[in-house]
């Protein structure tokens, strides 16, 4: 009799843990999705970075700020 407990308990623990995987397995399934539907506006945000950063050592910004005496 203990052995057929011991054995139902192991296939019931499996069959969790199985389940608890199959889980894991499909919400990372799902964040794989959205990643690669993110990553060609990620790629681009990097270019435009890219781009601004090379302007800015070409380009140096200059400000001019009028000052006015407070009261």
């Amino acid at each position: 009799m203990k052995n057929e407990t011991s054995a139902d308990d192991a296939l019931q623990k499996m069959q969790s843990n199985y389940s608890t995987y199959k889980l894991i397995e499909m919400k990372l399934t799902q964040s794989k999705a959205s990643l690669k539907n993110k990553l060609p506006d990620i790629q681009r945000a990097l270019e435009m970075v890219q781009y601004l950063a090379s302007q800015v050592r070409t380009y140096p910004a200059r400000t001019f700020l009028t000052l006015t005496p407070g009261k």
